[in-house]
């Protein structure tokens, strides 16, 4: 058996959800954004899962710790909004919270400690 066989090449075009993985914020739209947009259109649901909260992000002293760390949540939630992602879950200084975008906003929805944040996310996902 080859690794084709083990692992085959999903349909993307005919999901009906997919989770993306990035490990920091932008990295989605930059990698995948012309595929995102995609499967929104096709009618997918798409959902984030970043890794990381972004406050490495800048080599500018004034924009450190937790004010860029604002600044990294609000552009990545308005670059998913321009995608059509409406859910999208991100790390917050060593926690993961679950974000449904409702128009402008966001309501939080799944708050997880790091160790179990993959198999609560996928459970949650799941179940939804």
């Amino acid at each position: 058996m080859n690794l084709k066989e083990m692992l085959p090449m999903p349909d993307l075009e005919n999901c009906k959800s997919i989770l993306c993985i990035q490990p920091h914020p932008d990295d989605n739209e930059v990698g995948a954004g012309g595929t995102i947009a995609k499967l929104v259109r096709r009618g997918c649901q798409v959902t984030y899962l970043t890794v990381t909260d972004g406050r490495k992000g800048t080599d500018d002293p004034d924009l450190r710790g937790d004010k860029l760390v604002a600044i990294r949540r609000e552009e990545a939630i308005a670059a998913a909004r321009v995608l059509g992602v409406t859910a999208h879950l991100i790390s917050l200084t060593q926690r993961l919270s679950m974000r449904t975008q409702r128009n402008r906003g966001c309501d939080e929805r799944v708050s997880i400690s790091v160790p179990s944040a993959f198999s609560s996310v996928f459970r949650a996902l799941s179940a939804a």
